[in-house]
């Protein structure tokens, strides 16, 4: 299993357009030739808007309403001091389906948090709890899939252990990135966050984790580009991180790959033009995460 969270300081910047991507190309491969891959999105963000675009409003309020939440399951495990069963908190976003030659939208597991329940799992858990609880979750999930995302809220900081621990549990943190000086001032912030909480992870079982920036809302041409992207690699170059070399164009069709009251049937109706890019950046993910699966 390969575990990703996806996280920038910074609001604004992508981070929901890039974990429904990743999650869309993912869902859609095969794992050995047999079998779909296992995806789950535990989304982190208590606007919840990944696990919005995937299940609609009403049902992730349904989820809400009813207790049915990820932080729900971990304040029983810190109370009971013993494993939990995540099923009850996990709902299934169904695969497409289609009579078109083309690769259908996968099937994706979802859950969420709940403004309430992650406040008082925040008063409630210890530093030396997230380390436990995200070593649990590495092992544990790792049984029934084969990737997870972790999509995070921006204006964190080492008091909000859930992301800190989203982030220990993940192998790679991906940063999505605008080309733009406002978004650059964020990257140390977010870069140290992103230390604090692997740095945590390692000191109870040292292991190597990687990062990488991906680059949102970027047109190579333009004057503003040309002007910062020099910035970027060197921030990265200093802190050991990747920066992608695939990207994600400003496009309207990417913003509204998001809106979950438009159906699709497929990833090409999905992302229509900008779908090889979106390819790129997954098969580069796949890459770096030193993994041989190809997408279609």
């Amino acid at each position: 299993m390969k575990s990703y969270a996806v996280y920038n300081n910074k609001g604004g910047v992508g981070k929901s357009t890039i974990s429904l991507l990743l999650l869309d190309i993912f869902s859609s491969i095969k794992v050995g030739d047999i079998r779909q891959a296992r995806v789950l999105v535990i989304d982190v963000d208590t606007q919840s808007s990944t696990s919005i675009s995937l299940l609609g409003n009403r049902r992730i309020q349904e989820l809400k309403n009813k207790n049915l939440t990820f932080c729900n399951n971990l304040l029983n495990a810190l109370k009971n001091k013993k494993g939990v069963d995540f099923s009850p908190y996990i709902t299934k976003k169904e695969a497409t389906k289609t009579t078109k030659k083309r690769l259908k939208l996968g099937a994706i597991d979802v859950m969420c948090v709940k403004k309430d329940s992650l406040i008082e799992f925040e008063k409630k858990c210890s530093i030396e709890n997230t380390i436990k609880i995200a070593t649990y979750i590495k092992q544990n999930l790792s049984k029934n899939y084969d990737f997870i995302f972790f999509d995070l809220p921006a204006n964190i900081d080492s008091r909000n252990k859930l992301s800190m621990l989203a982030m220990q549990a993940s192998d790679m943190v991906l940063i999505p990135t605008e080309p733009t000086k406002i978004t650059i001032n964020a990257l140390n912030d977010t870069i140290e966050n992103i230390k604090y909480a692997q740095n945590l992870m390692m000191h109870d079982k040292p292991r190597e984790m990687k990062n990488a920036i991906v680059l949102n809302k970027t047109d190579r041409r333009t004057k503003q580009y040309k002007l910062h992207h020099k910035e970027i690699d060197d921030i990265a170059r200093e802190n050991n991180i990747i920066v992608f070399e695939s990207f994600l164009p400003s496009a309207p069709t990417l913003a509204s790959s998001t809106d979950e009251t438009l159906c699709f049937e497929t990833l090409k109706e999905k992302y229509l033009t900008y779908y090889d890019k979106t390819k790129k950046i997954a098969l580069e993910l796949i890459k770096h995460s030193n993994l041989t699966i190809k997408t279609n």
